[in-house]
């Protein structure tokens, strides 16, 4: 009788049946499909992460919004809800991607609105929006001497200059009135 179990027991072995490798397969191409899943959410993830390091350390060129950048955080969030409601073990990486995401989307509004109003308060002060100002007036100036040396025409060049010269008397008298 235990030679008849042990036949058995390496028949079984020896010649794996339709069903089993049809099930082997089937395996195998689901974990293929659930990790395809879950490295293609944490590519997805660090690959927002990078853009959103180079806005934070390039605020200047704002290639990509920070409303842009929200919306594909949104996305990677939405994908992870997604990831855990069919694979459950993967909350606490899924978890751990988004707040690292969000916390870096944060601090690219805090640098970005920082630097924003950095920029108003400087245009705010009145030496800096008359420093603007004359710039502005020197660099026509230097036009009008470049036409000049170019031959233009003087009745052309006298309207011009009277025209600058109202700009200077209007901007230096305006606010003199706003403080009496």
């Amino acid at each position: 009788m235990s030679s008849s179990v042990t036949d058995v027991f390496h028949n079984n072995e020896k010649t794996p049946t339709e069903l089993d490798v049809l099930s082997t397969k089937y395996l195998e191409d689901e974990l293929s499909d659930k990790i395809t899943e879950v490295d293609l959410f944490l590519e997805n993830c660090s690959s927002l992460y990078n853009l959103i390091l180079d806005a934070l350390h390039d605020l200047s060129s704002k290639a990509l919004s920070c409303q842009h950048l929200d919306e594909m955080a949104n996305s990677v969030a939405a994908a992870g809800r997604l990831l855990v409601a069919k694979r459950p073990e993967t909350e606490t990486t899924v978890a751990l991607r988004i707040n690292t995401i969000n916390s870096a989307m944060e601090q690219l509004r805090l640098r970005r609105c920082t630097s924003d109003s950095d920029t108003c308060s400087s245009r705010s002060q009145p030496s800096s929006e008359l420093r603007g100002w004359i710039h502005s007036q020197e660099k026509r100036l230097l036009e009008l001497e470049q036409r000049l040396k170019e031959g233009v025409g003087l009745t052309k060049l006298l309207s011009d200059q009277q025209v600058c010269n109202f700009a200077l008397q209007s901007r230096f008298h305006a606010p003199a009135q706003e403080v009496s």
